[in-house]
């Protein structure tokens, strides 16, 4: 496991490079500033996102009130589930399609070289995706959460 663990850890790396590569943050920069730099983008997008989800409540406060006036709670676990119901059926219906798993030439290589047990493998390499799909349910979910407190 431990080449599956070390193959799936330098592809997350990768991405997660790309990913800061828009906000002009280098990882293997080791100065004070760019540390410096890096507390400023955490304090920067946490500012950020919760200035988008308190003007995203207004929004989502009229449309609870919209979809059912008498129960507003109800409307908004009716529109995450609606949600996430909708999101498993494109999820199945593209793992129908193609494999969730792909592996690069070189990297099949040297997996298929380990003893490992398949199920972990997959686990393994089902983790990121899934926390990649998983971000923006949770920001529906505290949205209407600030929906719902903007109601009351």
């Amino acid at each position: 496991m431990r080449a599956v663990h070390w193959v799936r850890t330098r592809q997350e790396e990768r991405e997660l490079t790309y990913w800061l590569s828009f906000v002009a943050y280098e990882r293997s920069d080791r100065s004070l500033n760019n540390r410096i730099y890096l507390v400023y983008l955490i304090l920067f997008f946490s500012i950020w996102v919760f200035m988008t989800l308190t003007l995203f409540a207004s929004v989502g406060a009229t449309l609870l009130r919209w979809i059912n006036p008498h129960d507003p709670a109800g409307a908004a676990v009716f529109l995450e589930t609606l949600a996430l119901g909708v999101w498993s059926v494109f999820s199945l219906w593209q793992a129908l399609h193609r494999s969730p798993v792909v592996f690069s030439e070189p990297d099949a290589v040297l997996i298929c070289q380990t003893p490992a047990n398949r199920r972990p493998v997959t686990l393994r390499w089902l983790l990121m995706p899934w926390f990649e799909n998983a971000i923006p349910f949770w920001m529906v979910a505290i949205t209407l959460g600030f929906s719902l407190a903007e109601i009351t």
